[in-house]
């Protein structure tokens, strides 16, 4: 009766074979890995009054592309290489507004996977992008853009550290220097943009309001600010002194005489005066 025996290579590379690794899943990444991926998901860029919303994206490029006619035959030379410049030039457009689309999606669904999650990703959601604030209530239900619907949750107004407010200077304010204090100070960015329907219709006497807001982080006043300039670099630095601190007041003559009319003052020479009879 023959031996039976094993064969040395069969046997050699059972022995060598590896457990199979574990799946890594996204938790086991190290926390600040992970906070890196939140910020890509949940922040959008500074805003602008110029975004448009992820609809209309989606709907400009469809109705484009639905009534686009197709080259015809018989056209010259010159028409189909016109038509081939639009067509590049069509593609490189929706290619922007893709990447433009994409920049304001935020995905905030990721906030639902799991407790762990939740509660590194929430604060990244509200405290690093800039909130449209309320025209009247300011801090009070703001939106992360026009579109979107307000933050009425107390634990995440409290979590909103970055406003952007749009300010009429040329219409009676719907809040008091002394709820823009309380909403805004203390904030860690706060953007105004000045608007008006006339341009030079008329002065600065509205961001006075803002007067008493103290210890922001960071302050730019920005949009239609001709004619008082060093005033509005004042009230920045006025805006961003610590609460508490001593501020000195802003005396120029022109500018004071800006806020109590509410019409920019532009220093006018004699020889100008006789030149325009």
């Amino acid at each position: 009766m023959d031996d039976v025996t094993s064969d040395p290579t069969t046997s050699s590379s059972s022995s060598l074979t590896a457990p199979p690794r574990p799946r890594l899943g996204f938790l086991s990444l190290p926390p600040e890995i992970r906070l890196e991926i939140y910020a890509v998901l949940l922040v959008l860029p500074p805003y602008s009054k110029y975004d448009l919303p992820p609809c209309y994206h989606h709907h400009h490029h469809h109705s484009s592309s639905h009534t686009s006619s197709p080259p015809s035959t018989s056209t010259s030379i010159s028409t189909s290489t016109s038509q081939q410049q639009q067509q590049q030039h069509d593609h490189r457009h929706y290619a922007e507004t893709d990447r433009q689309r994409l920049h304001l999606t935020v995905h905030a669904s990721l906030l639902l996977t799991c407790r762990l999650i939740h509660a590194e990703a929430t604060p990244i959601l509200y405290s690093l992008n800039t909130f449209v604030a309320h025209p009247s209530l300011l801090a009070s239900f703001p939106r992360l853009r026009p579109w979107c619907s307000p933050v009425r949750e107390a634990p995440a107004l409290a979590l909103v550290r970055r406003f952007h407010l749009t300010l009429r200077l040329d219409c009676d304010l719907p809040f008091t220097r002394e709820r823009a204090a309380r909403a805004f100070s203390g904030a860690d960015e706060l953007t105004v943009e000045a608007v008006q329907s006339m341009f030079l219709g008329v002065g600065c006497a509205n961001l006075r309001v803002l007067e008493g807001v103290r210890g922001v982080r960071r302050v730019r006043i920005m949009g239609s600010t001709t004619g008082f300039e060093e005033y509005v670099r004042w009230l920045e630095g006025c805006m961003m002194t610590p609460e508490g601190g001593e501020v000195v007041g802003f005396e120029r003559e022109d500018e004071a005489m800006s806020h109590r009319l509410n019409i920019p003052v532009w220093p006018v020479t004699m020889k100008e005066i006789q030149a325009h009879g």
